[in-house]
């Protein structure tokens, strides 16, 4: 089962050997932070075991809180690189921040389902070094 622990496990030696300084946040003084500090930017993790059978919605045991979303967006907003990243078993979807903002909107009835989201995703791979570029605002 992947979880939050096991993907900084994943990302850290892969962001640290980019030169990319990462840092782990646990900051509850200012709610929404985000998991993860980098030279460039932020990045919130999220994880699911599998995918729902028949495309459903994948329902998150801790889904982006309305402080998280709400960062993300305001920081990439600003100018800043700041993202979503989900871990679905071995796949990982990288998200921008205004987006991951909409697709966990409490406005929706429903989660974000697969479709929607490999669709919404600016990246899904299974090699999470695939995720450089973006993180580095490399690629638009």
């Amino acid at each position: 089962m992947p979880d939050e622990k096991q993907m900084w496990d994943v990302l850290r030696p892969v962001l640290s050997k980019a030169r990319m300084d990462p840092v782990r946040v646990e900051n509850p003084a200012l709610p929404g932070t985000p998991d993860v500090n980098y030279i460039e930017g932020w990045v919130e993790l999220k994880h699911a075991d599998r995918w729902p059978p028949k495309g459903g919605p994948l329902r998150l045991n801790h889904p982006p809180t309305p402080e998280q979303r709400t960062f993300l967006a305001r920081r990439e907003h600003c100018g800043g690189h700041a993202f979503l990243c989900l871990r679905v078993g071995r796949e990982w979807l990288l998200f921008r921040g205004h987006i991951a903002a909409q697709l966990w909107s409490e406005a929706r009835a429903e989660p974000p389902a697969e479709a929607e989201l490999r669709a919404a995703a600016i990246i899904v791979t299974s090699r999470p070094a695939d995720l450089l570029p973006w993180l580095r605002g490399e690629c638009k």
